[in-house]
């Protein structure tokens, strides 16, 4: 499945997504989801969404693994 970031900038056909605390962001910006990628020959990771807490954050997360579930191609960040 790919992943349409928050932004629309980017599409990333991931193979994992962590929630991280985002310390360098702005004060209403403090939980990042973070999609890793495999590329030929090393891991590289995006950050593709950008919450003020951490229950939004595992609420898009809750989100993407339904989508997968549901075996969606292309899954759409709010």
């Amino acid at each position: 499945m790919y992943i349409l970031s928050q932004d629309k900038s980017k599409i990333i056909k991931f193979s994992r997504i962590d929630i991280s605390r985002n310390f360098g962001g702005k004060r209403n910006e403090k939980f990042a989801l973070i999609a890793w990628a495999e590329a030929a020959k090393n891991t590289e990771c995006t950050v593709i969404g950008i919450y003020p807490d951490e229950s939004e954050a595992r609420v898009q997360l809750e989100h993407i693994a339904e989508a997968l579930n549901n075996n969606m191609k292309i899954y759409e960040l709010s």
